[in-house]
């Protein structure tokens, strides 16, 4: 998997695409970084925390481990 950083022509800010091996886009960012190292900074932020954080089952209303 990777991340892209792309900036936006719309709004000059620049946003996170994370995608799977095969080029298939995977997940997206909501939140638009004005600044190109604060979005290097929340990609790290998302690796950092990928793997340790638990998954709410919403339709079982419970935590997974």
């Amino acid at each position: 998997m990777y991340f892209s950083i792309y900036k936006s022509e719309k709004n000059n800010q620049f946003y996170l695409t994370l995608f799977a091996d095969n080029n298939n886009r995977r997940a997206t960012g909501g939140e638009g970084y004005v600044n190109k190292q604060d979005a290097y900074h929340g990609e790290k932020l998302v690796k950092n925390n990928t793997f340790s954080e638990k998954v709410y089952d919403k339709s079982r209303e419970e935590w997974s481990v």
